[in-house]
This record gives structure tokens, C-alpha cells and sequence, in this order.
């Protein structure tokens, strides 16, 4: 009994070996170095093994058509159709992935820094967020977005205020400077539709550029300008 059923496993074993077909191939990049450690997988979703440090793997599969994915950090997801029995080894090649960082910039009214060397407290508000609040004017824009402002829309004893209230009898009214000039008139005549961005400064360290006048804070208003060779954009805001 014991040897019939040695035979019939024998017989099952070397039958699934028939079946399964070889496929070979090799990863490289786009500079035809050898890609290491690049994961596949096929249709069923099972982790199928890693490519060797030349960029090269060996699987076994049952014959048939198969949808092959190749993962690599730092390269693309590659994915393609590959028959099984292959007559010639796979040569595939893996794109790199670039990832662009976003850089922040924070304008002074003096100079525009880039964030991580901007000192002091501050909030930078990009075109986008500031496009988000809906208001006729930029301080109603502003009010809900920007932390440490207050705004006092019901009386005209406090108007607008960067970090709270700093004086009793003296004005309250932070510096406000557009395109790097201060600007002395109302921040409600300022059309909203012009701002590009917003940059609340609101400790001391705004007092090293615009002295004494920065005592309540600085909000510092970049308006768009022509770019050159700039394609024809149309912006809606509702």
C-alpha cells in the first residue's frame, strides 16, 4: 500500500513539474545598471521572490498568459503581459520615479526667504487657500484663515490684530506692505481678485526689518504680476 502510494505521489509530483514552465528575465534602469531587490507579482496577486543583486529572476508558472508587476522604491510601478513558456529571457527596464518637493518661500516686505530659514513666528497663505473664503475684500478673506488675526467687523476700535491687543490708547493696526512697500490706505480697498499671497508676520523679528512701525504685527501682501512667456490662464472664483 505504502509503495502505491510512493508511485502515485511520484506520478502527481513529475506531472506538476511538466506543467510548470520557466520564465527568466532580467530588470535593469534607464542607464542599463541592474535593478536589485525589484518585487513581482503576477495575476493572483502572490509575491512571486526578488530580483538578485544582477537584476535577475527565475519563476516557475503553469503555462499561460500572465499579468507581470515590477515594485522598486525610487522606480515606477511597471506593469505587462507576459506569456508563459518564454522562448528568450525577459529584458525590462524600470523608469525612475521623481518625486518634486514643494518649496515655501516667506516674504518679508524685504526680502523672500525660503521657510526653513525664516526666523520668527509668521503664516504664509498661498493663492489657492486664500482663494478658497469667499469675500469682497481681502480682510473678510483673511479672518478665518489666518491664525493669530482678529478681526472686529461690528465696532472700529479694534479693527484688525495681528497677536491681541498691544496698546490701549495707541493704534492697534498692524504694518500692512504690498509688493515691499508699506501701504497706508485701507486693506479693504485692496482687490482680493489680485492677491497671489499673504504673509502674517507677528513676532520680534519683524521689528529687525521694519522697526518700531512692526510693534503690531506686519502683513505683508504680494499681488500677481506678468510672468514672461506666461500661457493665457483664466481663474474663477465663485
Amino acid at each position: 500500500m505504502k509503495t502505491i502510494l510512493t508511485t502515485c505521489l511520484l506520478l502527481w509530483l513529475g506531472l506538476t513539474l511538466a506543467r510548470a514552465q520557466q520564465l527568466i528575465g532580467k530588470v535593469s534602469d534607464v542607464g542599463g545598471a541592474p535593478v536589485a531587490g525589484a518585487a513581482l507579482q503576477f495575476d493572483n496577486g502572490i509575491y512571486h521572490g526578488l530580483t538578485n543583486i544582477k537584476g535577475q529572476f527565475k519563476v516557475l508558472l503553469p503555462k499561460g498568459n500572465y499579468q507581470l508587476k515590477l515594485s522598486c522604491v525610487g522606480y515606477k510601478t511597471l506593469s505587462l503581459r507576459v506569456n508563459v513558456p518564454q522562448l528568450d529571457s525577459l529584458k525590462l527596464t524600470m523608469q525612475p520615479e521623481i518625486q518634486h518637493l514643494e518649496e515655501v518661500t516667506v516674504s518679508t516686505g524685504y526680502q523672500t526667504l525660503p521657510k526653513e530659514r525664516a526666523t520668527g513666528s509668521f503664516t504664509k497663505v498661498n493663492e489657492r487657500l486664500f482663494n478658497e473664503q469667499v469675500g469682497v475684500n481681502v480682510l473678510d478673506r483673511l479672518a478665518y484663515i489666518t491664525n493669530g488675526l482678529s478681526v472686529d467687523t461690528k465696532t472700529n476700535a479694534g479693527g484688525i490684530m495681528v497677536h491681541g491687543l498691544s496698546t490701549i490708547n495707541g493704534p492697534r493696526t498692524p504694518l500692512i506692505v504690498v509688493d515691499n512697500f508699506p501701504y497706508e490706505g485701507a486693506l479693504e480697498n485692496l482687490n482680493p481678485n489680485e492677491v497671489e499671497s499673504v504673509t502674517v508676520l507677528k513676532d520680534a523679528a519683524a521689528a529687525s526689518i521694519w522697526g518700531a512701525r512692526a510693534g503690531n504685527g506686519v502683513i505683508v501682501i504680494t499681488t500677481k504680476r506678468a510672468k514672461f512667456q506666461a500661457p493665457l490662464n483664466v481663474a474663477f472664483n465663485s
